[in-house]
């Protein structure tokens, strides 16, 4: 197996290299790498985040703090140094400006310059006549499947059909109104998910407002958190939650946002942000003991396919609401959070030793104080909540760079066991947001030009009990990565990260207890751009975790000609791997405003071509084509989900529709 990987290996560096020098060369994407870094811990939002930004781009000269810092574009010394220049000198005259600002990178510059400008904004009364004249609206379209039917097609368990569908309309005046709706149906699904939002801006001291479908995003996320979140790799900056409390929501995700009424008022200083939410979830109900109702599990996965499925679809309701008192000075903030929640039948999880500080009852509640501020340079941020348990939950950290080539950053974190949030989403090393100690160091270094390094530590430990582990546990997680562009658009970058847990198994002396599992990989990624028309990318992966080993290759062909509107990736891609624990997560392209972090655990060979393109002036239409092929498999997936053979065909349409006037 090993000599097969390694032959693989060759011939595909060997026929890709072989292929592109003979092409002309292609100027740097940075944008997959930049998604890749922000969604390192699985969250893959980035369809939706995308949309929300498509066609948009930032004034630099209007936006706000919290508009630049949830961008993702920025650091957060830039944005301070911006919103310093802009109170003393006026507004940007161009963006070419921004090099005069202390701390902002040419080279950073270049890669997000498709993103800014700089503008005067008008201040027109929004009208029905303006709607028809002016402004931008965009419709999507998008259509996809499997060409292997499953189970649930095939024995016609699904309610619906075999192909996925998404909708998606939206109209934008300047930043100040905007409205729009998508429809989403998952395959095998007869109904779909509906979501629409207007969001109208500047109403006097009504900074914000909006009806309809919104996220909530609150302090460093210890009371809820629904916004784009990032990982603990790559900018230190990125530990602190940072954007805008209250958003438009625009994904096709089916649970973790708000549907009801939301506003920002703004009186110098002083900001207050209110809302009140309705929703329907979905989930198991069962009768309990004594014969009541209860929900023994709410969904997350939004699949409505099979009978039991349909059963659960929206038996559930939940209202909450909360808000945030946010007091601005200097560089200085205080906010004080808060969030209540009620359901109409008792959450009631099913009973386990881990599951002893789960979240049951009707009603919940959760308040926090966050404060942050900055000292001679050294930016400060802390957060403390309690629940309605009267539990706490503690967050603190500094981000420091004492040197301009050289960002520090630090994290420390108490959540006592039974502190219980459901929307919480602070950074930490469990998917909820209880039970853990820890202490994150994250550094970035620029030692010589075209030269980074990347590198955390995490220290964390869990007081109480986890799922597969029966007793409290600690471990670490270690992450360091060099980046270097020796030349322009050409990146070689390699990475190491390991981990030390705890699990239920045998103990040394071979009675049950815990044993230590280890995980290590290294990665070693290079992009060569030979023209403004090609451009060739290669991954080697490696991955131990315990006695579980597993590996990945795969090279990429990316080629944007210049008098031909259409442009194309292709990757061929080999993963093989000991089972689920020794998976790897790769990003992938996709058609626009659609990609995903994807996790390959079993040994297949995979390849995918990405075709977009503008045939006229207003459509944009984009195509996908992949197909996995199993190794030493009879059957892929299980339960409704299995396909029998070891072929899975998997097919992508979408056409955008853009007027701007």
């Amino acid at each position: 197996m090993k000599k097969a990987f390694f032959i693989l290996a060759t011939l595909i560096f060997v026929c890709s290299t072989t292929f592109l020098c003979a092409q002309d060369p292609l100027e740097q994407a940075g944008n997959e790498q930049m998604a890749e870094n922000i969604f390192s811990g699985g969250e893959a939002e980035t369809t939706d985040i995308e949309w929300e930004t498509a066609g948009q781009v930032i004034d630099l000269n209007t936006a706000e703090e919290a508009d630049l810092l949830g961008s993702g574009l920025f650091r957060f010394e830039w944005v301070r140094n911006l919103l310093d220049y802009r109170k003393r000198f006026g507004p940007l005259l161009s963006i070419y400006e921004l090099q005069a600002i202390p701390g902002w990178e040419a080279a950073w510059l270049r890669q997000i310059k498709p993103y800014i400008t700089v503008s005067n904004n008008r201040k027109l009364k929004f009208s029905p006549t303006i709607w028809r004249k002016e402004g931008e609206q965009r419709f999507l379209l998008r259509m996809g499947g499997t060409l292997e039917k499953n189970r649930g097609i095939k024995e016609k368990v699904y309610a619906g059909k075999g192909f996925a569908q998404l909708y998606r309309y939206r109209y934008q005046w300047q930043r100040r109104v905007q409205f729009g709706f998508t429809w989403e149906k998952d395959v095998g699904e007869k109904r779909g998910f509906f979501s629409a939002h207007l969001q109208l801006r500047d109403l006097g001291r009504i900074k914000l407002f909006v009806i309809g479908d919104y996220t909530i995003s609150q302090g460093q996320g210890l009371v809820q958190w629904q916004g784009m979140r990032f990982g603990k790799g790559g900018d230190p900056a990125g530990i602190k939650r940072q954007g805008a409390v209250l958003r438009s929501y625009t994904s096709a995700g089916e649970v973790f946002f708000h549907r009801g009424l939301g506003m920002v008022w703004q009186n110098k200083s002083l900001e207050v942000t209110g809302f009140i939410s309705h929703r329907f979830l979905s989930g198991n109900k069962e009768p309990d003991d004594s014969g009541e109702t209860v929900m023994t599990s709410i969904s997350t996965s939004g699949y409505h396919r099979t009978e039991s499925e349909i059963e659960g679809r929206h038996v559930l309701q939940r209202w909450a609401g909360g808000g945030t008192v946010r007091w601005r000075k200097k560089e200085w903030q205080l906010s004080l959070n808060a969030n209540t929640y009620n359901y109409n039948i008792p959450i009631q999880p099913n009973p386990a030793p881990y599951r002893f500080y789960a979240f049951r009852g009707n009603k919940g509640s959760a308040l926090s104080l966050d404060l942050s501020g900055s000292v001679r340079g050294i930016h400060f941020f802390t957060e403390s909540a309690v629940c309605h348990t009267g539990k706490t939950a503690l967050l603190g950290g500094l981000l420091f760079s004492p040197d301009k080539k050289m960002d520090f950053a630090l994290m420390a974190r108490k959540i006592a066991p039974g502190y219980v949030s459901p929307e919480a989403q602070a950074v930490s090393q469990s998917s909820s947001v209880q039970n853990e100690q820890g202490l994150l160091i994250s550094l970035r270094g620029r030692p010589r030009d075209r030269w980074i390094i990347d590198t955390y530590l995490d220290c964390f430990s869990f007081p109480w009990l986890r799922y597969q582990v029966d007793g409290s546990s600690v471990g670490n997680e270690f992450q360091f990565s060099l980046i270097l562009t020796p030349h322009r658009g050409t990146e070689i970058m390699t990475r190491f990260r390991t981990s030390n847990r705890w699990e239920n198994g045998e103990s040394y002396l071979g009675a049950a207890g815990f044993t230590p599992v280890h995980q290590k990989s290294i990665r070693f990624q290079i992009s060569l751009p030979f023209s403004t028309v090609l451009q060739y990318r290669q991954r080697l992966e490696w991955v131990r975790v315990g006695k579980g080993r597993g590996g990945l290759i795969f090279a990429d062909i990316r080629w944007k000609p210049v008098s031909v509107p259409w442009s194309g990736s292709f990757r061929v891609q080999w993963a093989g791997t000991d089972g689920y624990d020794s998976r790897i997560y790769v990003f992938e392209n996709d058609v626009l405003y659609a990609s995903s972090l994807s996790a390959f655990s079993e040994k297949q060979f995979r390849y995918y071509l990405v075709l977009s393109g503008k045939p006229i002036k207003k459509i944009q239409l984009s195509f996908k084509f992949s197909q996995s092929l199993f190794i030493d498999k009879q059957s892929i997936g299980s339960g409704w989900g299995e396909i029998k053979g070891n072929q899975r065909t998997d097919w992508r349409v979408q056409l955008i529709y853009v007027d701007v006037r």
